[in-house]
Protein backbone atom coordinates (compact mmCIF):
# COMPACT_ATOMS: atom_id res chain seq x y z
CA UNK A 1 0.00 0.00 0.00
CA UNK A 2 1.00 3.69 -0.84
CA UNK A 3 1.83 5.05 2.35
CA UNK A 4 2.63 9.11 3.48
CA UNK A 5 4.13 9.58 7.20
CA UNK A 6 2.84 12.64 8.94
CA UNK A 7 4.38 14.03 11.94
CA UNK A 8 3.36 17.20 13.57
CA UNK A 9 6.20 19.07 15.45
CA UNK A 10 5.97 22.37 17.50
CA UNK A 11 9.08 23.20 19.35
CA UNK A 12 10.61 19.65 18.54
CA UNK A 13 14.22 19.81 19.15
CA UNK A 14 14.32 15.53 18.65
CA UNK A 15 12.31 15.78 15.17
CA UNK A 16 16.00 15.46 12.88
CA UNK A 17 16.29 12.02 15.32
CA UNK A 18 12.63 10.80 14.55
CA UNK A 19 13.34 11.89 10.58
CA UNK A 20 16.16 10.27 10.65
CA UNK A 21 15.40 6.72 12.29
CA UNK A 22 12.30 6.13 10.33
CA UNK A 23 15.42 5.84 6.87
CA UNK A 24 13.45 7.93 4.65
CA UNK A 25 11.67 4.67 3.63
CA UNK A 26 8.45 6.67 2.91
CA UNK A 27 7.87 9.83 1.72
CA UNK A 28 7.38 11.71 5.18
CA UNK A 29 5.57 14.82 5.30
CA UNK A 30 6.69 17.36 8.72
CA UNK A 31 4.36 20.20 9.75
CA UNK A 32 6.02 22.99 11.89
CA UNK A 33 3.04 24.02 13.89
CA UNK A 34 4.27 27.62 14.38
CA UNK A 35 7.81 26.50 16.17
CA UNK A 36 9.45 29.65 17.63
CA UNK A 37 11.91 28.14 19.70
CA UNK A 38 13.02 24.78 18.00
CA UNK A 39 11.69 25.20 14.54
CA UNK A 40 11.60 22.48 11.99
CA UNK A 41 15.06 22.00 10.33
CA UNK A 42 14.98 22.27 5.87
CA UNK A 43 15.56 18.72 5.35
CA UNK A 44 17.16 18.10 2.45
CA UNK A 45 15.96 14.47 1.34
CA UNK A 46 13.97 14.47 -1.77
CA UNK A 47 10.93 12.78 0.05
CA UNK A 48 10.81 14.86 3.12
CA UNK A 49 8.50 17.90 2.99
CA UNK A 50 8.05 20.49 5.20
CA UNK A 51 4.93 22.24 5.96
CA UNK A 52 5.11 25.71 8.10
CA UNK A 53 2.23 26.83 9.82
CA UNK A 54 2.68 30.68 10.65
CA UNK A 55 1.26 30.10 14.14
CA UNK A 56 0.75 27.44 16.60
CA UNK A 57 -2.53 26.17 15.63
CA UNK A 58 -2.91 22.53 18.03
CA UNK A 59 -2.37 19.35 17.48
CA UNK A 60 -5.82 18.58 15.76
CA UNK A 61 -4.93 21.97 13.17
CA UNK A 62 -1.64 20.56 12.27
CA UNK A 63 -3.01 16.57 11.72
CA UNK A 64 -5.40 18.15 9.48
CA UNK A 65 -3.51 20.71 7.97
CA UNK A 66 -1.13 18.04 7.44
CA UNK A 67 -3.21 15.19 5.92
CA UNK A 68 -4.77 17.91 3.59
CA UNK A 69 -0.64 18.28 2.19
CA UNK A 70 -0.81 14.64 1.58
CA UNK A 71 -4.06 14.09 -0.62
CA UNK A 72 -2.08 17.73 -2.35
CA UNK A 73 1.45 16.46 -2.65
CA UNK A 74 0.68 12.25 -2.91
CA UNK A 75 -3.14 11.80 -4.22
CA UNK A 76 -2.66 8.28 -4.76
CA UNK A 77 -1.56 7.62 -1.25
CA UNK A 78 -3.49 4.77 0.52
CA UNK A 79 -2.36 4.87 4.05
CA UNK A 80 -1.63 7.69 6.02
CA UNK A 81 0.16 7.54 9.37
CA UNK A 82 0.88 9.70 11.83
CA UNK A 83 3.55 9.71 14.69
CA UNK A 84 4.39 11.87 16.93
CA UNK A 85 7.52 14.29 16.99
CA UNK A 86 8.97 13.42 20.26
CA UNK A 87 9.72 9.37 19.54
CA UNK A 88 12.79 7.60 20.56
CA UNK A 89 13.94 4.48 18.25
CA UNK A 90 10.93 4.40 15.98
CA UNK A 91 11.98 2.35 12.97
CA UNK A 92 11.01 1.33 9.70
CA UNK A 93 10.62 -2.46 11.26
CA UNK A 94 7.06 -0.54 13.71
CA UNK A 95 6.01 1.53 10.49
CA UNK A 96 6.12 -1.72 8.74
CA UNK A 97 4.08 -3.97 11.81
CA UNK A 98 1.47 -1.60 11.96
CA UNK A 99 1.28 -1.66 7.88
CA UNK A 100 0.92 -5.03 8.20
CA UNK A 101 -1.74 -5.08 11.20
CA UNK A 102 -4.21 -3.04 8.71
CA UNK A 103 -4.50 -5.14 6.37
CA UNK A 104 -7.39 -6.96 8.79
CA UNK A 105 -7.93 -3.59 10.60
CA UNK A 106 -9.52 0.41 9.70
CA UNK A 107 -7.03 1.68 12.00
CA UNK A 108 -3.83 0.71 14.09
CA UNK A 109 -2.78 2.22 16.76
CA UNK A 110 0.86 1.83 18.42
CA UNK A 111 1.34 1.17 21.90
CA UNK A 112 4.84 1.31 24.12
CA UNK A 113 5.96 -1.44 26.23
CA UNK A 114 5.81 0.67 30.31
CA UNK A 115 9.57 1.34 30.36
CA UNK A 116 8.73 4.73 32.18
CA UNK A 117 5.94 7.15 33.37
CA UNK A 118 4.94 8.34 30.12
CA UNK A 119 4.87 4.76 28.12
CA UNK A 120 2.15 3.68 31.31
CA UNK A 121 -0.02 6.17 30.51
CA UNK A 122 0.27 5.11 26.58
CA UNK A 123 -0.17 1.72 27.61
CA UNK A 124 -3.11 1.78 29.94
CA UNK A 125 -4.85 4.41 27.86
CA UNK A 126 -3.88 3.57 24.27
CA UNK A 127 -6.05 6.79 22.95
CA UNK A 128 -3.55 8.98 24.51
CA UNK A 129 -0.74 7.40 21.48
CA UNK A 130 0.12 9.08 18.65
CA UNK A 131 1.23 6.71 16.72
CA UNK A 132 -1.76 5.77 14.53
CA UNK A 133 -2.24 4.37 10.77
CA UNK A 134 -4.92 4.25 8.71
CA UNK A 135 -6.44 4.07 5.12
CA UNK A 136 -6.72 7.49 3.62
CA UNK A 137 -10.73 7.34 3.18
CA UNK A 138 -10.96 6.82 7.17
CA UNK A 139 -9.23 10.00 7.14
CA UNK A 140 -10.94 11.80 4.84
CA UNK A 141 -14.21 10.96 7.02
CA UNK A 142 -12.88 11.98 10.19
CA UNK A 143 -11.38 15.09 9.39
CA UNK A 144 -14.24 16.17 7.40
CA UNK A 145 -16.01 15.86 10.74
CA UNK A 146 -13.69 17.15 13.03
CA UNK A 147 -13.06 20.35 14.17
CA UNK A 148 -11.03 19.47 18.07
CA UNK A 149 -7.25 21.13 17.41
CA UNK A 150 -5.79 20.33 20.08
CA UNK A 151 -4.63 17.48 21.98
CA UNK A 152 -8.30 16.00 22.37
CA UNK A 153 -7.89 15.05 18.61
CA UNK A 154 -6.15 11.55 19.92
CA UNK A 155 -9.72 11.38 21.72
CA UNK A 156 -11.98 12.39 18.73
CA UNK A 157 -10.11 9.87 16.81
CA UNK A 158 -10.82 6.59 18.72
CA UNK A 159 -14.70 7.79 19.58
CA UNK A 160 -15.33 8.22 15.76
CA UNK A 161 -13.85 5.11 15.17
CA UNK A 162 -16.15 3.23 17.95
CA UNK A 163 -19.18 5.09 16.84
CA UNK A 164 -18.21 4.33 12.80
CA UNK A 165 -17.91 0.52 14.01
CA UNK A 166 -14.29 0.54 12.40
CA UNK A 167 -11.82 -2.13 13.42
CA UNK A 168 -9.16 -1.06 15.49
CA UNK A 169 -6.34 -2.97 16.30
CA UNK A 170 -3.86 -2.12 18.90
CA UNK A 171 -0.01 -3.36 18.70
CA UNK A 172 2.96 -2.85 20.72
CA UNK A 173 6.48 -0.85 19.10
CA UNK A 174 8.80 -2.31 20.95
CA UNK A 175 11.62 -0.76 21.98
CA UNK A 176 9.91 2.60 21.19
CA UNK A 177 8.80 5.16 24.18
CA UNK A 178 9.12 8.97 24.31
CA UNK A 179 10.89 11.69 25.60
CA UNK A 180 9.15 13.19 28.93
CA UNK A 181 7.48 16.56 28.94
CA UNK A 182 8.96 16.59 32.49
CA UNK A 183 12.66 16.51 30.95
CA UNK A 184 11.95 18.49 27.39
CA UNK A 185 10.61 21.72 28.97
CA UNK A 186 11.46 21.40 32.96
CA UNK A 187 9.70 19.72 35.72
CA UNK A 188 7.07 22.48 36.78
CA UNK A 189 6.34 23.49 33.21
CA UNK A 190 6.47 19.77 31.62
CA UNK A 191 3.79 18.71 34.65
CA UNK A 192 1.67 22.01 33.81
CA UNK A 193 1.66 20.91 30.04
CA UNK A 194 0.65 17.33 30.74
CA UNK A 195 -2.04 18.58 33.06
CA UNK A 196 -3.41 20.44 29.90
CA UNK A 197 -3.10 17.78 27.59
CA UNK A 198 -5.54 15.49 29.94
CA UNK A 199 -8.02 18.46 30.27
CA UNK A 200 -8.22 18.53 26.69
CA UNK A 201 -8.41 15.02 26.42
CA UNK A 202 -11.60 14.72 28.73
CA UNK A 203 -12.79 17.98 27.25
CA UNK A 204 -12.79 15.96 23.76
CA UNK A 205 -14.52 12.67 25.33
CA UNK A 206 -17.87 14.59 25.63
CA UNK A 207 -17.45 16.54 22.40
CA UNK A 208 -16.42 13.83 20.01
CA UNK A 209 -19.49 11.66 21.03
CA UNK A 210 -21.98 14.40 20.48
CA UNK A 211 -20.11 15.03 17.51
CA UNK A 212 -20.07 11.37 15.57
CA UNK A 213 -23.26 10.60 16.33
CA UNK A 214 -23.99 9.77 12.63
CA UNK A 215 -22.68 6.72 11.25
CA UNK A 216 -20.36 7.96 8.19
CA UNK A 217 -18.43 4.59 7.41
CA UNK A 218 -17.84 4.31 3.86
Amino acid sequence: MKTVIVICAFNEPYISDVVKNLEYKWPIIVVDDGSKEEPVPDFRQENVHVARLKNNRGKGYAMKFGFKRVSEKYPMAEVVVFADADLINFKPKHVEAMLEALNSADMVGGRFKPYKLQDIFNFLIPFLSGQRAAKTVFWKGFFAKNTITDFGIETSINVYAKMNGCVVKNIILDGVSQHLKEKKYGFIYGIKKRLKMYKQIVRAIIYAKLKFKTNTRK
